[in-house]
């Protein structure tokens, strides 16, 4: 998609997304060889922890509409063929013209949008029929441009053993995004969670339960005025939800505080 806007010839900066994903797989990407190799400039960026984002603000706004040097050199029958469209093309009447060279390839990419700048509408016909050596020429075209992508590629990414730790994340990975076993395993965890959380629901509500009998009992060991009456009720209703909620609300807010505490960025 790089080399295609590239060839359009309009000002480009690239945001090179995932790096730290690549880089945990593994996989580095010397940007500063891809910047040379594609003659614009090259920013690794994290949209979520904003690394990279104001030096890509920047080179939007100093982005200049220089002409780009970088080209896809195709072989000499598609860049012979290129020229004989190039000479074929209506002379453009807007100011921002798109590079003809460009035109040319699309059209003999049999891009339809594009038959609309030639001034003859058999061009294809005919070049097909001078080019034997590529009965599929559309074809080989992007063979060229996916080539020229793989070869930038292999320039400039390298690849290192993964440390043991990581390997192990890879394994569990390749389980837990798994389309069978990982909805066995989330429902395996979910189930298991939600046990503990209610058995030691259960523990916490009968000690806080026993102490609320034992508060209680100290109302109905005094005086039975009306005042104690009152005391005795609210405290017992007051007590028991406190009893009954809490053992299970509070496990609940612990795992979800420990779960925010582990992915502070989202928050």
């Amino acid at each position: 998609m790089v080399l295609q806007i590239l060839e359009i010839g309009v000002p480009l900066t690239v945001a090179l997304n995932f790096v730290e994903d690549a880089e945990k797989r593994g996989i580095t990407i010397n940007t500063q060889k891809l910047e040379e190799l594609l003659n614009v400039p090259v920013i690794p960026i994290n949209p979520i922890t904003k690394k990279g984002i104001p030096v890509l603000l920047n080179s939007l706004l100093e982005i200049k509409r220089e002409k780009q040097s970088f080209r896809i050199e195709y072989d000499d029958h598609i860049e012979q063929a290129i020229r004989e469209v190039s000479s074929q093309l209506k002379p453009s009447k807007k100011k921002a013209e798109l590079p003809r060279r460009f035109i040319a390839t699309r059209i003999l990419e049999e891009d339809e949008d594009f038959y609309q700048y030639s001034k003859n509408e058999n061009i294809i016909k005919e070049i097909k029929e001078e080019m034997p050596e590529h009965p599929k020429l559309s074809e080989d075209i992007s063979v060229t441009r996916y080539g020229t992508a793989s070869f930038i590629a292999e320039k400039v990414t390298r690849m290192f053993p993964l440390s043991e730790s990581v390997e192990i994340e890879e394994k569990i990975d390749n389980v837990l995004l798994n389309k069978t076993w990982g909805p066995l395993v989330t429902g395996l965890f979910l189930f298991v969670l939600f046990g503990v959380l209610l058995f030691f629901g259960n523990w916490i509500q009968s000690i806080l339960m026993n102490w609320t009998e034992f508060f209680i009992s100290s109302f109905n060991r005094g005086e039975s005025s009306a005042l104690n009456i009152i005391l005795a009720n609210g405290f017992t209703g007051l007590i028991a939800g406190i009893s009954i909620a809490l053992p299970y609300v509070l496990p609940v807010f612990r795992v979800i505080g420990g779960y925010r505490s582990s992915f502070p960025i989202y928050y």
